[in-house]
């Protein structure tokens, strides 16, 4: 019989190895139990469960830049624009090129491809797993770590790192199992298929090829397998020289994306329970308990198999953990999966020595059924809401495109924008509108000349529009958001906000000032078209010094105010504005001024926002459980519970008594509003002690309820409706410890004044 080479091939071979020796790296009989018919249908059944968890499950679009960047790349290579950033990726764009014809868009591909893996990786792991424990109880610990959270999770997506993992596993298994005859070969191909899907992780791949090679004799065995590995890696690397357009377009973007990613580095943070390896494993507890398993798994395969195995083990898993929480970001759950899936052959160790081999199985089995149960809820929201970013993209250029609105979009989200465009246009639609990069992108050269709309994920930095709806998209669950990177979760969409352009510093607050932004030298901000007849007021106060400031429209003075005049509301007349096109006001000082102490600020104006001083009433769509909405229309509601999500989407509930304050005057008020409660609401609306509708009963599901408007009050500019309902309290009437008086959920309201306004202001687009 030929003898297996081992890593360690002066330790006798275990047991358990020597018992299944025939079953060894690949067999579809994953339980070893008596019966083989029996076994076949077991492992038939579990293989089709865990294949529904992957492919049933698919995220629903993108839910990170990357996997947007690594889906751009497979239409179109481009390293310097990162699509995808660099390494490039070369064998995971090749791939995603070769699926490309088989699906809708590239993302779906790289999903599929990615859920295939980390379907195919039951048999590796489980392999892994029979070096040193019964089938069942490898097979079982294989199961369990693909169904923990984090693994689950990102199994669906479009990133490179589990096709990563399942090449290198195999390889482990094949080192592990001996690399006699053409597994030498096979060994490094593996290794190289698994650096070319993400070269991240040459140092552990380097370690893990290193520990296999060391136990080939004769060494020249390695030849073949690493002259082919090294034309693949030449292959790849020529393909991406080419594609990229010469050698020096090629490695300078290397040297970009190296140096913005050290100055990340210090924002590299997090405590141990927002390490992505702690939540993937499904919290402090289970991965605690999984890393005692895993050392204990390491005296075992240092038993059973060789101390120089333990340590290949350590060094592999341990360098690549080290290098996702030193030199990557530790609060990335998707960088750990490779990691976590190692670490399934050593708790399989572990168990096989704790246990009977059939109790330990059910043990695992067990464990993979509680992270299941804990993970379903969170892979059942992505797969079945987009992400808010993704969504917000996707909703700002139907609106461009129906509403022939040009679009500005934040450098955050211009990945999306971008991924999209490509794949509109690999179907044959070109769109029709133009775009631009938000001015706080250095790649920013133009800006709307007409009526625009913008999309961001910074909301705080814009103030709200003076022409126009906003609509905020961040319905993600507090039990997802620790799974994302906590970006993109909360974007706004704004028609014709005041559009800061250049010079300007982060936004700031305060209770004396409200929101504010210093501009520098060269600060200039973009004023939408406006309706005819409509007068701005834009709030604006000098920093203070003894030079006057000026503000300039169009390159012509508007007015001047001295260095140290308080906050000013400046007064654009409606003859120095237009319907049809934008203005741009900058504030030309002769000098600036610096705070002084750790500030060094080049300051020369403080900017509050724009409000209409005059003019024709504007419609307007608010969200009602957002209050960044409310503030962009100067609204105020009163008498309401905190806003929260509901099976239809976010909404708020209200108190028997709720005010909502709007400035607005004759035309139609719509509410879409529910009750989802056992008794009838009888809503009334009432305003200044008359009722305009009511009462009304609204369902569980939403509904819009239309209310005519007599001319706002003559103080105040606007109107005042009190939603008066008959209160409900699920505490009193025995449904739980809920003590709240409830009326009904508000969801969305859309205001359409009596005078339509010129037709280029085409009124809001309701969301349902």
């Amino acid at each position: 019989m030929t003898s297996h080479i081992n890593i360690a091939t002066d330790t006798p071979r275990s047991p358990a190895a020597s018992e299944h020796r025939g079953a060894g790296i690949w067999t579809l009989r994953l339980l070893g139990l008596r019966s083989a018919d029996l076994d076949l249908v077991v492992t038939c059944l579990l293989v089709a469960g865990l294949a529904v968890s992957r492919f049933a499950f698919l995220a629903s679009g993108p839910w990170e830049w990357d996997e947007t960047l690594f889906a751009r790349g497979v239409l179109k290579f481009d390293l310097a624009a990162h699509f995808p950033h660099p390494p490039g990726f070369p064998l995971w764009i090749l791939l995603g090129r070769l699926i490309l014809p088989f699906v809708s868009e590239p993302l779906k591909g790289l999903q599929l491809l990615s859920a295939t893996a980390s379907l195919l990786t039951l048999w590796p792991l489980a392999a892994l797993g029979r070096r040193v424990a019964p089938p069942g109880v490898a097979a079982a610990a294989a199961l369990a770590v693909l169904l923990a959270p984090g693994v689950w999770l990102h199994a669906g997506r479009g990133f490179s790192s589990t096709p990563s993992a399942f090449f290198a596993l195999w390889a482990a298994a094949l080192a592990v199992w001996g690399l006699e005859g053409r597994r030498a070969t096979w060994f490094s191909l593996l290794v190289t298929a698994a650096f070319l899907v993400r070269p991240i992780l040459l140092v552990p791949l380097g370690l893990l090829w290193l520990a296999g090679a060391l136990a080939v004799r004769p060494r020249k065995r390695l030849l073949p397998g690493v002259a082919l590995g090294v034309a693949a890696g030449a292959a790849a690397l020529v393909w991406m020289i080419v594609m990229q357009g010469g050698w020096t377009r090629f490695i300078t973007p290397f040297a970009v994306h190296g140096s913005t990613h050290a100055r990340n580095l210090v924002v590299n943070q997090g405590p141990f329970p927002d390490w992505g390896i702690v939540k993937g494993l499904g919290g402090v507890p289970l991965a605690v308990g999984f890393g005692v398993l895993a050392l204990l798994g390491l005296v075992v395969w240092a038993r059973r198999v060789g101390r120089m195995t333990a340590v290949a083990w350590l060094l592999v898993l341990g360098t690549g953990i080290w290098q996702i929480v030193a030199i990557q970001n530790r609060t990335f759950p998707r960088y750990a999966v490779p990691f976590q899936l190692g670490l399934a052959p050593l708790v399989a160790a572990a168990a096989a020595t704790a246990a009977p081999p059939a109790i330990a199985a059910t043990a695992l089995l067990g464990l993979g059924a509680f992270l299941a149960t804990d993970a379903y809820p969170v892979v059942e929201e992505q797969h079945t809401v987009a992400m808010p970013g993704w969504e917000a993209v996707r909703f700002a250029v139907a609106q461009a495109e129906s509403r022939k609105l040009e679009l500005v979009v934040e450098p955050g989200l211009h990945p999306f924008l971008s991924y999209l465009e490509e794949v509109e246009r690999r179907r044959g639609h070109q769109w029709s509108f133009p775009y631009h990069l938000g001015f706080s992108s250095p790649d920013a050269a133009s800006h709307p000349e007409g009526a625009y709309i913008l999309v961001t994920d910074y909301p705080f930095q814009h103030f709200g529009p003076l022409v126009g709806p906003t609509r905020t998209f961040n319905e993600v669950s507090a039990e997802l958001v620790p799974f994302t990177q906590r970006r993109f979760l909360r974007c706004w969409v704004a028609e014709n906000p005041l559009l800061p352009l250049q010079g300007w510093y982060l936004a700031e607050d305060s209770r004396q000032q409200s929101r504010f932004r210093w501009g520098g030298p060269g600060a200039s901000i973009l004023v939408p078209p406006v309706p005819v007849g409509t007068e701005l007021a834009l709030e604006v106060a000098p920093a203070r010094g003894p030079s006057s400031l000026p503000v300039v429209l169009d390159g012509r003075l508007l007015q001047e105010l001295g260095g140290r005049a308080p906050r000013t509301p400046v007064r654009i007349p409606h003859d120095r504005l237009s319907s049809t096109r934008t203005t741009v006001v900058t504030f030309p000082r002769a000098e600036s001024y610096t705070p002084g102490g750790k500030d060094a600020r080049r300051l020369v104006a403080q900017l509050f926002g724009c409000r209409v001083a005059q003019g024709p009433p504007l419609p307007f769509a608010v969200r009602l459980a957002d209050g960044t909405g409310l503030k962009a229309v100067a609204g105020r509601l009163e008498g309401t519970w905190q806003p929260e999500q509901f099976p239809f989407g976010r909404g708020v509930w209200t108190q028997p008594d709720a005010r909502l304050w709007l400035p607005i005057g004759e035309g139609r008020l719509r509410l879409l509003l529910a009750a989802p409660r056992p008794t009838p609401a009888r809503l009334e609306v009432l305003t200044r002690g008359v009722r305009l509708a009511g009462p009304v009963e609204p369902g569980p599901a939403p509904s819009w309820i239309e209310i005519p408007l007599p001319a706002p009050d003559a103080a105040t500019g606007g109107l005042e409706l009190v939603l008066r309902t008959v209160p409900y309290s699920p505490a009193r009437a025995g449904h739980g410890r809920d003590s709240r008086e409830l009326g009904v959920v508000l969801i969305e309201t859309v205001y359409r004044p009596a005078h339509p306004i010129p037709s280029s202001f085409p009124d809001p687009v309701e969301s349902r």
